[in-house]
């Protein structure tokens, strides 16, 4: 068996994906990239939160968060909030008109993982997700802890 770099696939693989939900994005009409596209579904799915919970979740830095943030507040589909709770703390919140495009937003995931599933046998993308859930964990990523590698936090 040749000797070949598995990161080189991977990083094949997420290129291909992010041009494949970057084109499916465009086609729909949406004005939004792929990136934002994600910070729009962890607010889907855990309600309103903090920059700081994104900047966590994705493992990314404080800047890239908040040109991801301003540029969807911009846009109109969150809003900033002070929290009741606590003063210190700015909630981001999904306008109406976020929450007016979730089902198409969910449609277009769901067609995404079709398309990466096609062709593959239910026990191959089983393979599949189990060896890539250990590859996160022999890089340090904890998929037990955070789920961070799962569909599950959009």
């Amino acid at each position: 068996m040749k000797e070949e770099p598995i990161g080189k696939y991977l990083g094949i693989a997420f290129r291909t994906h992010a041009m494949f939900i970057d084109k499916k994005l465009k086609s729909r009409g949406f004005e939004v990239s792929r990136g934002q596209f994600f910070l729009l579904g962890v607010l889907y799915k855990k309600g309103p939160m903090t920059q700081h919970n994104l900047c966590e979740m994705f493992n990314m830095d404080k800047a890239a968060v908040n040109r991801g943030v301003k540029k969807i507040v911009n846009m109109g589909y969150i809003h900033r909030e002070v929290s009741n709770e606590d003063k210190r703390r700015v909630l981001l919140h999904l306008t109406q008109k976020a929450k007016d495009i979730r089902p198409e937003f969910y449609s277009l995931l769901q067609e995404v993982d079709r398309e990466i599933k096609s062709g593959l046998t239910e026990e191959e993308i089983e393979d599949v997700l189990s060896i890539l859930k250990k590859i996160c964990s022999n890089l340090g990523h904890d998929i037990a802890g955070d789920n961070n590698c799962s569909q599950d936090k959009i």
